[in-house]
Parts: C-alpha cells; structure tokens; sequence
C-alpha cells in the first residue's frame, strides 16, 4: 500500500513536470511575423514579433556577434545590403529566420541657400520627383552616394528601376 502510494506521488509529479515543460514550450515561446523565411527585401526591415524582449540579427547563422535589439513585438531597422539570420528571445528562443537585402533605398534632404541639397544616401539608383505647392516641378536621378540641389518643398524618392 505505501509502495501504491509512493508511485502515485511519483506520476503526479512527473506528469506535472511534463505539463509544464510542453506549457512553457508552446506558450511562451516568441511568434515570428515578418519578414518571412528567405525574404528579399528594399530597403528597411520591419520585424514583426509577439513574445519577445529582444531582437537579433546577425550575418552568421551562429550569432557568434549578433546585433542585439531590445523591443517589445515590433521593429524597424537599416540594414546594408547582404544575408541575414535573424531570431527573436523571450522566456525560450524563436526559430531562426533567413532575409536578404539587396539595396537600401535612402533619400537625404538638406537646406541650403540655394534651395535644398537631395542626396542619394542608399545603395540603388533613385529616382526623385520634386514638387512645390503639390505641382510636380521636375524629376533627378541619382547613383549612390550623389548629390544635386534643387527647389521645391517636396521630395518624393524611389528605387529607379
């Protein structure tokens, strides 16, 4: 009877361990949004995440020197062109997801006397549209790293394709 008593006491606690270990697993485990797996994105990266602390990103799938972000469920971030592996840790680590950057899309607007200097500070080819007063004035393209002044109040970039 004691010995009944004793493998009672034994199974309860293992399958309460075991509830809890699975519970921990499923439930707390991080929820990956965007971007998807193999995703090759333009320009900045929106992390979208549930259950995490901290974002990292890094060029080796080891994250031997990752860049560690601390957000909570969403995060957007610059990231120069190449190969990514990214994951996310909250009370256990995220799966760990692969994207690609080819090029990053930023346009930099400066005042000056002239007018404003627009400079192509990203790593594709822009193609800028000018506007004052909500009339569309005239269009520049630029390589990157390249700069031109013009005049306007509005200055509308995209990758020139």
């Amino acid at each position: 009877m004691h010995r009944k008593m004793i493998y009672l006491v034994d199974a309860i606690l293992i399958a309460g361990t075991l509830a809890l270990l699975i519970w921990a697993f499923l439930f707390t485990r991080p929820v990956l949004g965007e971007p998807a797996d193999g995703s090759v994105i333009t320009g900045a990266v929106l992390f979208s995440f549930e259950k995490g602390d901290i974002l990292l990103i890094d060029e080796a799938p080891d994250f031997g020197s990752p860049r560690r972000i601390p957000v909570r469920d969403n995060a957007l971030v610059v990231l120069e062109p190449g190969t990514y592996y990214w994951k996310v840790e909250g009370a256990v680590s995220s799966e760990v997801r692969t994207i690609t950057v080819d090029s990053l899309v930023e346009l930099k607007v400066r005042k000056s006397a002239e007018g404003y200097d627009v400079m192509n500070g990203g790593t594709t080819r822009l193609r800028i549209e000018t506007y004052s007063q909500g009339i569309l004035t005239g269009k520049i393209i630029l390589e990157p790293n390249e700069a031109e002044n013009a005049e306007g109040d509005k200055f509308i970039g995209a990758q020139d394709e």
